[in-house]
């Protein structure tokens, strides 16, 4: 078990892990299945609850469907009760990287530099 899934929640916890198949992040829901949306993800308040939900996730990797399963401290919003990591990592895996990444419509500071010659 990872540091981090040690049963001592201090915060509101999620459960994720990594399929199998394909390396996707996923969440564990509401239904015991794995989501890719952390949106979706059950949310865990209680220490005996997260006991519980965790023997759930190792028997998901038992059965191949992921791996490296543990819980991550979330916040949760006032407003609409949206789910947000509270660590830079888990943010990233959440929601992708932190940068705009570059795609093939965009320009490129050495294309407008070179246009402008």
């Amino acid at each position: 078990m990872p540091p981090s899934a040690q049963t001592t929640p201090a915060a509101t916890k999620v459960i994720t892990a990594n399929k199998l198949n394909d390396g996707t992040v996923v969440f564990l829901d509401g239904h015991f299945q794995w989501t890719n949306d952390i949106a979706e993800a059950r949310v865990i308040t209680a220490a005996s609850e997260l006991e519980d939900v965790l023997l759930i996730a190792e028997r998901a990797k038992l059965t191949q469907q992921v791996v490296s399963a543990y819980d991550i401290d979330v916040a949760l919003a006032p407003d609409d009760g949206g789910i947000t990591p509270l660590r830079l990592r888990e943010k990233i895996r959440a929601f992708g990287p932190t940068t705009i990444l570059p795609t093939s419509s965009a320009v490129s500071a050495y294309d407008v530099e070179r246009s402008a010659a």
